[in-house]
């Protein structure tokens, strides 16, 4: 078992992977680059401003970016992974937010503000310019962190927190397709651990007491497509 020096890791609250490299970062001017195994620091991206607080971390192998979550601005900054350079910071509304990223290398993001899902739209890094703009956005029902369940293109599947539970909708018509009754036990059930098993279709979810693992019923969207080819033959 290795250990990361305590000097380095002290003010890291939130952490990536990418390939054998491990990504941290907190509330310092620095996300610092670790390899796996031998956990050696081997490299560091460093921002000039110094009141940064990293609060998430998600490294897209596809686009080979890195998106940190700035919680004190609630920016996204975006990073090119080949030149360690910032290329854009996106800013999102409210004051706190949660992101995901795609396999696409896209990002999905909720903020406190609004209570919306928004799903966007990166281009193509090219000179070292970037963009990014609002692809597509959904209301809902309450600010928690939430799962991105299934993706083929702009065919998308969401799981998110609601104060009755947790709900399962589609894109295309931002509709819930599953319900889960969940009886929270505690009021700040927005940032509880929720994780998923798309193999299983299983969504494991703290309660704030206990772990509920349910196993969901809805279609995949490949089974859909499948169906569809059917009916069309």
């Amino acid at each position: 078992m290795m250990i990361l020096p305590f000097e380095y890791i002290s003010s890291a609250i939130c952490l990536t992977l990418f390939h054998n490299y491990l990504f941290t970062g907190g509330s310092s001017s620095r996300v610092r680059i670790w390899e796996l195994p031998s956990c050696e620091l081997v490299d560091q991206i460093s921002f000039n401003p110094n009141s940064i607080s990293f609060t998430q971390l998600k490294a897209s192998e596809t686009r080979n970016i890195l998106y940190c979550l700035e919680q004190v601005s609630n920016k996204v900054w975006i990073v090119d992974l080949t030149t360690k350079k910032l290329l854009l910071t996106v800013g999102l509304p409210g004051t706190f937010s949660f992101l995901e990223v795609l396999a696409t290398g896209n990002i999905v993001t909720v903020s406190n503000q609004g209570n919306c899902i928004k799903f966007w739209e990166t281009g193509q890094i090219g000179t070292g310019k970037l963009e990014m703009k609002v692809d597509f956005f959904s209301k809902i029902d309450a600010y928690a962190n939430f799962l991105i369940a299934e993706e083929d293109g702009k065919a998308c599947v969401w799981i998110e927190k609601c104060v009755k539970g947790v709900k399962v909708c589609e894109r295309h018509s931002a509709e819930p397709i599953e319900n889960v009754a969940i009886r929270w036990t505690t009021k700040n059930f927005y940032s509880l651990p929720i994780r998923w098993m798309k193999k299983d279709q299983i969504v494991v979810v703290h309660t704030g007491k206990n772990i509920r693992v349910v196993r969901l019923q809805f279609p995949s969207i490949e089974k859909k497509e499948r169906e569809l080819l059917q009916d069309e033959s």
